[in-house]
């Protein structure tokens, strides 16, 4: 048997579909292969309605360009929500809402945070499919055509994101962003050491969140972290391989506040790393560590994953530290890991130093005087 269908075999086990290889193999290639062309359009005439969440907090600059990109959507089947989280911009916000007439739901309510917003346009919401549009970023024409007709082809999923463009504050394309695939096990721990899904990129089917709960109001930037862990310990999240939407990067964006957000990020995957792994989904065997070892092992790897994917090394150095102290062992991984993570930082810093070093003798020698 070729490895891709002994993958594709194994995929079958972890989400529950039939072991059909055909069925498992065209889900397998539709995740993989870009080359392999997307599914067809669904057919209009009984397609699902989608709602477009859009929340905005003084968002002026960009949020008109947000609400073109979905009213442009291929995909006629669509309602667009605009929730306004208390906006301090003189009503500015609010007119160009209402510019739009009945063409969007708009929804004034007291400033809460983004998941406060996100939770109106739940409550609000007739659609049977969740989006969800930063205010600043803007989706491609066929972003939610090509997502409800994946959706609706592979009852195996309950979401899909997709590739994404980085633009900077005018629009023009700095790069494209290709997101990884990863079946559900990989997906939950691949979080943590990096959010590599971008929310304004997600489709989620709503009943999902019938199950799981709405957005975590108490959390300022991470709301969309916790959810994607949430949807993930019981939902397979599918990948759209094209780049479908823009994610503007500018000095506004309230996540790249940097001290908070990494603050709440830390202590989220720290309560996320004790819940999940006592309920077994960290561990190989799907299985609750039980003994030294296997509790020591999983601090083994939250304390590299956020080491190695986050940059944290003072938390990634504090779990090797217990991972030692509760199995002191010759054969524990820490035993090597542990001084290799405080040395890292200092190496990271030689190597900043050093590029600083050779900038400025450069600007020195290009400020000498030529010979003559």
């Amino acid at each position: 048997m070729c490895k891709c269908t002994k993958t594709s075999l194994s995929f079958t086990k972890n989400t529950g579909l039939k072991k059909n290889e055909d069925v498992v193999l065209k889900v397998w290639h539709l995740c993989h292969d870009r080359k392999r062309q997307l599914p067809d359009p669904p057919n209009m005439s009984t397609s699902p309605l989608v709602s477009i969440v859009i929340p905005v907090f003084n968002g002026a600059n960009y949020m008109r360009q947000a609400i073109d990109s979905a009213l442009a959507q291929t995909y006629p089947q669509v309602e667009v929500l605009v929730v306004n989280d208390g906006s301090t911009d003189n009503g500015e916000t609010e007119r160009i809402a209402g510019s739009y007439g009945e063409r969007i739901r708009y929804f004034a309510k007291e400033n809460g945070g983004v998941a406060s917003a996100l939770n109106r346009g739940l409550r609000e919401m007739r659609g049977s499919y969740f989006a969800w549009l930063s205010h600043d970023d803007a989706f491609l024409p066929e972003k939610t055509s090509r997502q409800v007709g994946f959706l609706r082809a592979n009852r195996a999923f309950a979401a899909c994101y997709t590739d994404y463009l980085q633009v900077d504050p005018g629009g023009a394309v700095i790069r494209r962003v290709a997101v990884p695939w990863r079946p559900r096990e990989k997906a939950l721990k691949a979080l943590f050491a990096r959010q590599y899904i971008n929310g304004s990129t997600v489709m989620v089917r709503r009943e999902c969140f019938d199950r799981v709960g709405m957005f975590d109001e108490k959390l300022r930037y991470t709301q969309d972290m916790e959810m994607w862990f949430r949807l993930l310990q019981h939902y397979e999240f599918g990948r759209v391989p094209w780049p479908l939407a823009r994610q503007r990067v500018h000095p506004e964006q309230g996540s790249r506040d940097a001290r908070p957000h990494q603050r709440e990020s830390r202590e989220l995957l720290e309560r996320l790393f004790a819940d999940l792994g006592g309920k077994g989904l960290l561990d190989k065997m799907g299985e609750p560590a039980c003994g030294a070892e296997q509790l020591a092992r999983r601090h083994v790897w939250f304390g590299l994953a956020v080491s190695r994917g986050r940059g944290w090394y003072d938390l990634g150095s504090a779990h090797l530290e217990k991972a030692l102290a509760l199995w002191p062992s010759w054969r524990n991984p820490a035993r090597f890991y542990s001084p290799l993570s405080k040395l890292t930082p200092l190496l990271h810093r030689l190597q900043k130093t050093r590029v600083h070093v050779v900038h400025w003798l450069m600007k020195r020698v290009r400020a000498l005087p030529p010979k003559h």
